[in-house]
Formats: C-alpha cells, sequence, structure tokens
C-alpha cells in the first residue's frame, strides 16, 4: 500500500506543484523583499521535510527522529 501511494501520479504531481510554485514565487521576487524570499525559503524546506516524513512513515510505520 505505501507504495502504490507514493507511486500515484496525483501524489507525485500535488508535491512537484507546490514545490515548482514556490521555487517560481521565491525567484521573481525583487531586492526588497527579502524577507519575502525567507518566507517562501523556509516554506520551501518544510515542504521537503513533510514530504520525507510521510514518506518514511509510509515505508516504515514510524517518523523520522
Amino acid at each position: 500500500m505505501a507504495g502504490q501511494i507514493l507511486e500515484n501520479e496525483v501524489w507525485q504531481s500535488a508535491f512537484a506543484e507546490l514545490e515548482r510554485a514556490l521555487m517560481t514565487e521565491w525567484a521573481t521576487t525583487t531586492q526588497p523583499a527579502a524577507q519575502l524570499r525567507e518566507k517562501l525559503y523556509d516554506r520551501l524546506q518544510a515542504l521537503k521535510d513533510v514530504r520525507g516524513q510521510l514518506e518514511t512513515y509510509l515505508a516504515t510505520g514510524k517518523l523520522r527522529a
């Protein structure tokens, strides 16, 4: 079951689209928007962490430390 979720096109597409949207917004901010860029970077890192946690949990039944 975990493999089916992780390989599901909707699952993969959702994370890819979220990451793409954050990267695009981050890349197109202007110099005075340093605070916004920092916030977008933090959101991107959080997205990666959530994805990793979910993948670990689906594969092992346990959350990463």
